[in-house]
């Protein structure tokens, strides 16, 4: 069976360990990794590997100490018994102080070296985390920097000092209070000490070799600690653990199955195939979060398998078992249903054709795993991505609740952002939450706790283009990665999410003008209108040019709509007829929705009615459906409503309105009832 490589960060360490005293470990310190010369596909804990690593180094001793239990080691069940010899050479061979003040129990007692043979279990770890006499400003950490001190004098072994948890050593390292300063001036001078080391020792081979004594902080980020303490210091060494890369994920998985029946009756290049899309779904997780899918897999109670490999995959993402893209509430198969996406669609959407039929393009694609298919790291990516472009109420936003009702059985899937309310430089702390300190920490960020919560919705991005630059850059990470890292450290997966992005861009404001020559501009108080003569390609393309202008120039984001490639979708204004269709539709709404209420009123339109309304209603094309909307309102629902009041005030039941006409002057509606 192969080995897995030793992480980079191993290596170093490997090197390093001989010409460095002091070493920062950070970066993925909380994850599972391989041991150098491990078979059998074992992860361990980062403390672990540095004890492993340093006895096999030839460390004479290794302790481990954090604030809350003091010095130890978990590792060594000798442990006790090699620190009462290791205290007798730290006090026999100390050239500095002789005695270890600040371990008797009245904090400045002195302990001869004899007296370490009495020292029982626990008792180490009580010692010099609990010392109310120490009173030499250090007394948060009981006097511990006092003996890493005196052990990093020491002569006659090579020990190592792991200081965990050392990113809770101080509440701002940028101001430290007076105990902090001390404890760290003094660490700072222990790593001095250091470098002298136990001096030269023979290695296996008969070669001299030298270790110096080293004190190794495990830390989130290096800037946990006070800068002073590691800048311009050559004897300290910074190393960075990085998270677990594609290679290592498909090793890892080779490793794990490569003997098991499954991969033996299967072709060489399915089983290659199997563990390339392993690694790649698997992007953005941690060694922990692998080692527990394999552990999924293999369960044979949980029903999976290598041939479930995705299943087992999306059941620890999501941590459910129905997937909406293969089945919806009803448990009707999308796939199945793809044959009436267009009447579906069309019922809700009237008269854009060519938006309605590139946006089924999209969704077939999407229902059916084929997007992003000529790129080699698809899995993660959104299952779909729209740009909406388009004057204001002509379907845009009704395309979106039309898709994730189909999609998913109700409208509430579709989670929408307005993204006027995005304009502030910080407000892309609103979507991913506040950092730790500052005021909203605790509650996460809007858009990653929508997507924790829902991971199968379609995010609506309403008006784009008045967001702040700083939020595009978040969505160029979700587009090409498919994932996000919220506040809290929490992985974020949009890829099974449909991305719906709208935009007014051409339509509002100042619009630039395009020339014969691409980006030849000059800005004027312009925008696209309605234009009986246009041909569709000829005002897509018009839109277009505003839509590449705002990306290149204006926002200097030209990454991002390559990232949105052809999924660009134009709408049209919507024409007399279409607008007809929208007031019929709307009717018809008013209709069912009276019938239906408490006061169960029966209405009805006559031809005259509906005509009046149609005139106008053609006076206000360019407001698009709303504008069909802000009419009937007007000159139907405000009439009827006075209507009904007048009637009950009178003492009257309404029971059936018959409308025949309605007459419009000085901006009212009459009704003229048959």
């Amino acid at each position: 069976m192969a080995k897995l490589e030793a992480p980079k960060w191993q290596q170093d360490l490997d090197f390093f360990i001989r010409h460095k005293s002091g070493i920062i470990l950070e970066g993925d310190i909380s994850d599972l990794h391989p041991l150098e010369g491990e078979e059998d596909a074992r992860l361990y804990g980062v403390d672990q590997i540095l004890y492993e690593k340093l006895r096999g180094y030839g460390y004479h001793s290794v302790v481990f100490f954090n604030q809350v239990d003091g010095f130890y080691n978990r590792f060594d069940p000798d442990f006790e018994k090699e620190f009462k010899r290791f205290n007798k050479d730290v006090m026999d061979n100390d050239q500095g102080i002789g005695q270890a003040e600040g371990v008797g129990t009245t904090g400045m007692g002195q302990v001869e070296p004899q007296q370490t043979t009495q020292i029982g279990p626990g008792t180490f770890a009580s010692l010099f985390t609990v010392n109310a006499g120490y009173d030499r400003g250090q007394s948060k950490f009981g006097g511990a920097t006092e003996i890493i001190r005196r052990s990093m004098r020491n002569t006659q072994g090579a020990v190592a000092f792991v200081m965990e948890l050392a990113s809770r050593y101080t509440t701002r390292p940028d101001h430290l209070s007076d105990q902090e300063e001390y404890f760290y001036s003094e660490l700072f001078l222990a790593v001095k000490d250091g470098e002298k080391g136990p001096g030269a020792q023979k290695d296996e081979s008969g070669n001299q070799t030298f270790l110096p004594n080293v004190v190794i902080l495990v830390v989130d980020k290096a800037n946990d600690i006070p800068a002073w303490f590691y800048v311009g210091n050559q004897r300290i060494k910074s190393l960075v653990i990085a998270e677990p890369e594609k290679a290592f994920r498909a090793a890892y998985f080779e490793q794990r199955f490569e003997q098991s029946p499954e991969v033996a009756k299967m072709d060489p290049e399915e089983w290659k195939k199997m563990k390339n899309r392993f690694s790649s779904l698997t992007e953005g997780l941690k060694n922990c979060d692998i080692e527990s899918i394999c552990n999924i897999i293999e369960d044979k109670e949980d029903g999976y398998g290598l041939s479930s490999m995705e299943q087992a995959i999306h059941r620890f993402k999501f941590g459910v078992v129905k997937n909406p893209w293969t089945a919806n509430e009803s448990e009707v198969d999308p796939v199945n249903r793809l044959g009436s996406l267009d009447k579906d669609i069309r019922k809700r959407v009237k008269g854009q054709n060519h938006a309605v039929l590139q946006a089924e393009d999209i969704i077939k694609r999407s229902v059916l795993g084929f997007s992003g298919l000529q790129h080699s790291s698809s899995s993660n990516k959104p299952r779909g991505v729209m740009f909406l472009a388009g004057p204001t109420g002509v379907g845009k936003t009704e395309l979106a609740k039309t898709l994730a009702e189909w999609l998913f059985g109700t409208e509430e899937a579709l989670i929408r952002f307005d993204m006027s309310e995005f304009r502030d430089p910080a407000s892309d702390q609103r979507l991913l939450g506040a950092a730790p300190g500052y005021i909203g920490y605790e509650e996460g960020g809007e858009l990653t706790n929508a997507v924790k919560q829902h991971p199968f919705s379609i995010l609506l991005f309403d008006e784009i283009e008045k967001a702040h630059p700083n939020i595009m850059d978040k969505f160029l990470q979700i587009l090409e990665d498919g994932r996000l890292t919220d506040s809290h450290g929490d992985t974020v997966f949009f890829s099974d999410t449909l991305i719906i992005f709208t935009s007014n861009i051409g339509f509002s404001g100042k619009s630039a003008i395009v020339s014969e020559k691409k980006y030849d501009l000059k800005y004027e108080d312009w925008v696209v209108h309605p234009d009986p003569e246009h041909t569709y390609d000829a005002y897509r393309d018009e839109v277009l040019a505003r839509v590449d202008y705002h990306f290149d120039h204006e926002l200097g984001r030209k990454e991002i709509k390559n990232r949105i490639g052809e999924n660009f979708i134009v709408f049209e204004y919507i024409d007399e007829k279409t607008a007809y269709e929208i007031m019929e539709k709307q009717l018809d709404g008013i209709i069912s929705n009276a019938a239906g209420q408490d006061r169960h009123i029966e209405i009805s339109f006559g031809d005259k009615a509906k005509q009046s309304l149609r005139v106008e209603i053609a006076k206000h094309l360019a407001d698009g459906g709303r504008g069909v909307g802000n009419v009937i309102e007007k000159f139907v629902l405000n009439p009827i409503s006075a209507h009904v009041a007048a009637e009950l005030l009178a003492g009257r039941e309404v029971s059936s309105l018959q409308i025949e006409d309605i007459k419009i002057e000085d901006s009212r509606g009459t009704l003229i009832l048959e």
